[in-house]
């Protein structure tokens, strides 16, 4: 039985991982109906419309556009659309309310008791994404220091460019803030902006002030120093929702708009711009970031005995009164978590990923991977893709 080819036109910005990644979620549902025949190009999210647009006599499309124009021509053509930029109404998006809803989870579990969102462009996402994180802070009972520039215009583009004239203002925000503070950026391209000028005007990070990104820009979050922690908006569930319902739509011959969908939040993958410790004791501190440093490379707890000069009866009941666990077990959970993070961001083999997370050998790394997580490295890769 031969099947039914259906020609799909994707506009959607392959110069960002999370063009990228809804591009993979799209192909993921057309490996799986397996009639999908897809045209695309290389471009970013603000270019002008493709010339595959002008005269489009396909099945269908999916876009993820900033240009009007473009988004206009979509709309005239004869065919079903799924659009994804939120300034046009889109129906399928990582929630804002349960970012929010991880950012104040993860960072009052950390012991923070001041809060911040950085921003800057007045673009309707943006507004949309600090008007939420305001809310919930308040249903918090929470104060939250906002960075509010004063604009020569405003600027209005999806994503906003810095500009010099923020300069003054945000350093003096930054020094006005309550310090620990946790502030959650509009995305990570913004979030690397305020870690720079943090590093320029050395201000701590992450003791004193921890930065959150959104969009987890894996590239870029691992690039600066340091590195970049970041909430996952799993934009691949976003490309999968997308393709569903662009094949609902040309099934049932439905052109009308649908109802907005939601995605939640893969979580926060933590780096060390938040990896921050709210403890008043120096010795468990250094104890504490030993471990971060050297776990991969199989330290022991007597090396770490060695390297804070305590003993290790003293070690241990002040971590258990801090962590709740034993420097041991914090060396595995430092092991584990490097583990994770490789499995999600690289192809390397699970013999690989389990030497250079510092475990003795891939059966007892698969062994304990499992006992810890109920699932195996490779369960755990697969469940991600």
């Amino acid at each position: 039985m031969k099947l039914d080819t259906k020609r799909i036109l994707l506009i959607i910005e392959s110069s960002t991982s999370y063009g990228r990644e809804i591009l993979h979620g799209i192909s993921q549902f057309a490996r799986e109906k397996n009639n999908w025949w897809f045209l695309v190009e290389l471009r970013g999210i603000e270019e002008s419309p493709p010339l595959l647009l002008k005269n489009w006599k396909g099945d269908g499309i999916i876009s993820r556009v900033s240009n009007s124009k473009t988004f206009r021509l979509i709309q005239q053509c004869d065919c079903p659309y799924v659009d994804l930029l939120w300034d046009f109404k889109n129906a399928i998006k990582c929630e804002d309310l349960l970012i929010a809803k991880k950012f104040y989870e993860y960072f009052i579990s950390l012991g923070f008791q001041h809060f911040g969102f950085f921003s800057f462009g007045k673009t309707e996402w943006i507004q949309t994404r600090k008007q939420v994180v305001l809310e919930e802070g308040k249903q918090l009972d929470l104060t939250i220091h906002t960075f509010e520039p004063s604009l020569i215009k405003d600027d209005m583009c999806p994503e906003p460019q810095w500009n010099d004239y923020y300069e003054k203002q945000l350093i003096c925000w930054l020094h006005s803030l309550p310090k620990p503070i946790a502030i959650l950026a509009a995305n990570d391209h913004q979030a690397v902006h305020l870690l720079n000028y943090c590093i320029q005007e050395q201000i701590n990070i992450p003791d004193e002030i921890a930065i959150l990104g959104i969009n987890n820009d894996d590239h870029l979050c691992n690039i600066v120093s340091p590195s970049l922690s970041s909430i996952d908006p799993n934009a691949f569930q976003v490309g999968y929702e997308a393709a569903r319902m662009l094949d609902h739509k040309i099934n049932f011959n439905d052109l009308s708009l649908f109802e907005r969908r939601t995605i939640e939040p893969k979580g926060i993958i933590v780096r060390q711009s938040t990896e921050t410790l709210m403890i008043d004791n120096a010795d468990i501190i250094d104890a504490i970031r030993f471990i971060r440093k050297y776990a991969t490379q199989g330290i022991r707890v007597c090396d770490v005995l060695e390297e804070v000069q305590l003993s290790n009866k003293t070690l241990e009941r002040w971590f258990k009164k801090t962590l709740g666990h034993t420097p041991e077990r914090e060396i595995i959970l430092v092991k584990l978590r490097h583990a994770e993070s490789l499995l999600r961001n690289t192809q390397m083999s699970i013999r690989k990923i389990a030497e250079l997370s510092g475990f003795q050998s891939e059966r007892y790394f698969v062994q304990f991977f499992r006992r810890e997580k109920g699932l195996t490295p490779y369960q755990f890769r697969k469940n991600i893709e």
